[in-house]
């Protein structure tokens, strides 16, 4: 079963296409709006790098987002 196609707000807008592994120009997104996600500009947690063993270089990042920067970004994909 497919997800319906929403329409994109007229703030957002492409900058740039990536090739990806299944398709060459993965759309990279922009948005006209001052921090459209409303994500905290003072964080204060303490971000955990941690080591990818298996892939040289490559890292994660832990504890970027707070809990409630993470449900505002959950809560817009769950209403229609």
């Amino acid at each position: 079963m497919s997800s319906p196609v929403r329409a994109i707000p007229d703030s957002f807008y492409v900058v740039a296409r990536e090739p990806g592994a299944e398709h060459p120009a993965l759309p990279t997104w922009a948005n006209d709006a001052k921090n459209p996600a409303g994500l905290a500009v003072d964080h204060t947690g303490v971000v955990d790098r941690r080591e990818v063993d298996a892939v040289p270089g490559a890292f994660q990042l832990l504890n970027v987002l707070s809990t409630s920067e993470c449900q505002h970004l959950i809560e817009p994909r769950l209403s229609p």
